[in-house]
């Protein structure tokens, strides 16, 4: 049970989207797994912006994207204008 503790909405967020990718290696369905990909990208925006005074500034504060790459399977942060290490693929879509 959860009396008496605080809520840590960072952590919330942590642990569902690595429910997330769990559940998407899993899913048979394109569908489905586009979904999750939604829904995962939306929760690293969400964390992103818990930092933020205003939440609805149109300034971009962070600086890193999320990425899935192909190559390790994985999702990571990878800095804004960077490319992945493992897979060479930039925010854009484009590659090394």
């Amino acid at each position: 049970m959860r009396r008496g503790r605080d809520k840590d909405v960072e952590k919330y967020i942590e642990v569902r989207t690595t429910q997330l990718m769990e559940e998407i290696e899993k899913c048979n369905n394109e569908y489905d797994k586009q979904w999750y990909n939604r829904i995962i990208s939306e929760l690293h925006w969400a964390k992103a912006e818990l930092k933020n005074d205003c939440w609805m500034a149109e300034k971009d504060t962070s600086n890193f994207w999320l990425h899935r790459c192909e190559v390790e399977k994985v999702y990571i942060d990878v800095a804004k204008n960077e490319a992945c290490n493992w897979c060479g693929e930039y925010q854009d879509g484009t590659k090394d």
